[in-house]
């Protein structure tokens, strides 16, 4: 292998007119031409700057997360049933693929709800980005801390989300509209 100390373009011009000056040297049989050539090519060979390098690479594996909602809400309807047949039928199958690693982590209802990306971050902080093969999610859709968009874009890998509940179902929300300013009890 070499690291040429100047370009690759100069070091050729330099070795063709080495040559050149070195066989007029030689035809005219000036004294001293030989070592000129020595000279030269090993002036050549500082300038190629030759390595011998020695690599010796470990395949690192990559990482999934795998994050399951134990909230609450995931109780309701069967869907921790789904999640945790969801959890085993992704296992069996990553853990056929060479060389990737599962991180897996439970999460259930902290004070402000649902918190899927702090477990992520949580489980995920030591990772590099390029080593991360994706995040699997398995929750009912009720997350409460979603990052803003610019943010969204900084996650590594991929983010798949396997819903357990029943896709008929919405969820409701309540929202007072209109309230009175003060109110007799």
């Amino acid at each position: 292998m070499f690291a040429p100390l100047i370009g690759g373009e100069w070091l050729l011009v330099l070795a063709v007119l080495s040559a050149l000056l070195v066989g007029i040297c030689l035809f005219t049989r000036l004294p001293g031409s030989v070592w000129r050539g020595v000279a030269a090519v090993l002036l050549l060979a500082v300038l190629a700057n030759p390595m011998i390098v020695r690599e010796r690479r470990e395949i690192l594996p990559d990482i999934v997360a795998l994050i399951i909602d134990d909230s609450p809400s995931q109780q309701l309807d069967g869907r921790a049933d789904r999640a945790v047949a969801a959890a085993e039928l992704i296992r069996a199958q990553l853990a056929r693929l060479p060389d990737l690693q599962l991180r897996e982590m439970r999460i259930g209802e902290s004070l402000g709800g649902t918190r899927l990306f702090a477990a992520v971050e949580k489980l995920m902080f030591d990772v590099p980005a390029e080593r991360v093969a994706g995040i699997i999610m398995i929750s009912d859709g009720q997350v409460h801390d979603v990052p803003p968009q610019a943010l969204q874009s900084q996650l590594s890998g991929p983010v798949h989300a396997l819903l357990t509940g029943d896709p008929e179902q919405q969820d409701r929300r309540l929202s007072i509209a209109q309230a009175p300013k003060f109110g007799i009890v």
